[in-house]
């Protein structure tokens, strides 16, 4: 009588239902637990009932099953006796819940079922691994899910129906971030994810990369007249005013594209070509796209062995300062003279204006020590007398007020000419050019 009590209160206080079936399918044992996971009233006295009518009586209630999602033999395990065979199936109910039934056969041809509501933790599996593949502010596909949908397509598509990924970098986020806030920032990353998504079709897969990069795989279309539609498309609804927190946001977009299989046969080798593309684009003006070319994979290879040998040279002092004279040739004299900074090795000749700038200074790609160097550069570069373009003294990392300073300091050439230099020339400048006007006016 005490190991029946005992027995009996185990069962009635398990956090599962549970029920016992005799050989002929009737219940034998039914615990309170099992009452309450299908809305059956405590009243209703489950001896003997057959397990269909059982079944039945579950639909009345709203909990019956709807469809089954899974049904898995756990154990069959000969060492616990002939006939012992445990099998586990989840369905799911009428009213959305999910419950796991796990069924032990038992030697003389009864079964034990043990029933299971697992819908919080099966909600939460979900968002954990949701999580994990998607990102937490817009709620788009993070890097690692993006990267498993294309290598998807590339195993199972057929060459002749290419997919183009289009990698986007917004323009002048940064700005919106350091001036506004960074939760203004988030919050126009938030509504750029929506604009993606409302101006893609079935054949887009959208994802965000990280900060303000965004990447887009598309299929089932022709390529690459499909990919420069949609950038198009794109760069169009990017470049519409965004009203965030108040505040009125103009921002833009450039896009990388490169088209599967002809520029990468692998998820990485397309992602590095469309990052490619993506930084010529920018490179060019922004708000564009361009289209992977191989001759940008070779530039960029030039660009950082440029930047390299750059450095060495810093690092063993083979710079040489050269002066050469600026003519007048009405009158023959001499007005001016053009410093020219020169390594001795081969590998950092024909360096692009100002490429190098912020390798070793805050400002001048040169060391500290060579400052006056590079004053005198900046000097003869741009207080000549004649009419002369420098491209793009714009993107100079310093204001004119603070050039004209370090070369007041530093000078070799008359005051007059800063006094031009200073109330004419900036006055010219633009976002191409800077036309330097006859000292003389």
């Amino acid at each position: 009588s005490l190991q029946r009590d005992r027995l009996h209160g185990a069962i009635e206080n398990m956090p599962q239902g549970l029920y016992m079936l005799d050989r002929d399918g009737r219940i034998i044992i039914a615990n309170r637990r099992l009452h309450e996971l299908y809305n059956i009233g405590a009243a209703t006295d489950l001896f003997g009932m057959q397990v269909n009518d059982f079944i039945a009586l579950c639909r009345t209630g709203g909990a019956g099953a709807t469809r089954t999602l899974s049904d898995d033999i756990v154990s069959d395990d000969g060492r616990r006796g002939a006939g012992y065979q445990t099998s586990q199936r989840v369905v799911e109910l009428d009213d959305s819940r999910v419950m796991t039934m796990t069924v032990m056969r038992l030697p003389d041809g009864g079964h034990v079922v043990t029933h299971e509501d697992i819908t919080e933790k099966q909600a939460a599996s979900a968002k954990i691994a949701h999580m994990a593949l998607h990102d937490s502010l817009t709620g788009l596909a993070n890097r690692t899910l993006f990267r498993s949908h294309i290598a998807g397509h590339g195993g199972q598509s057929d060459p002749q129906s290419p997919g183009a990924l289009l990698c986007l970098d917004l323009d002048r986020f940064k700005i919106v971030n350091d001036t506004l806030g960074h939760p203004i920032g988030d919050a126009l990353l938030v509504q750029v994810a929506e604009r993606l998504r409302s101006g893609l079709g079935a054949d887009c897969f959208a994802a965000r990369l990280g900060g303000d990069e965004f990447a887009i795989y598309q299929t089932g279309v022709s390529q690459p007249d499909g990919a420069g539609a949609l950038a198009g498309e794109i760069i169009k609804r990017i470049s519409e005013p965004f009203e965030v927190g108040g505040h009125h946001v103009v921002i833009g977009t450039s896009i990388g594209i490169a088209i599967w299989p002809i520029d990468g046969a692998d998820a990485d080798e397309l992602a590095k070509n469309a990052d490619l593309a993506l930084y010529c684009a920018k490179q060019e003006g922004k708000g564009q796209y361009r289209f992977f070319e191989g001759e940008m994979d070779r530039r960029m290879r030039d660009w950082h062995e440029m930047e390299h040998d750059l450095r060495e040279a810093m690092a063993q002092k083979q710079f040489v300062l050269h002066y050469q004279p600026i003519v007048e040739l009405d009158g023959n004299r001499i007005v001016g003279f053009e410093a020219l900074i020169r390594a001795k090795p081969v590998g950092v000749h024909g360096i692009p204006f100002y490429a190098g700038w912020g390798l070793t200074d805050d400002r001048l790609a040169v060391p500290r020590r060579s400052r006056r160097v590079s004053i005198d550069m900046l000097a003869a570069a741009t207080l000549i007398l004649y009419p002369f373009y420098v491209h793009p003294l714009s993107a100079l990392p310093c204001t004119p007020e603070e050039l004209v300073d370090e070369i007041a300091r530093n000078r070799t050439v008359p005051t007059s000419w800063l006094r031009q230099f200073k109330h004419k020339v900036f006055q010219s400048i633009n976002r191409s050019a800077v036309r330097i006007r006859d000292g003389r006016n």
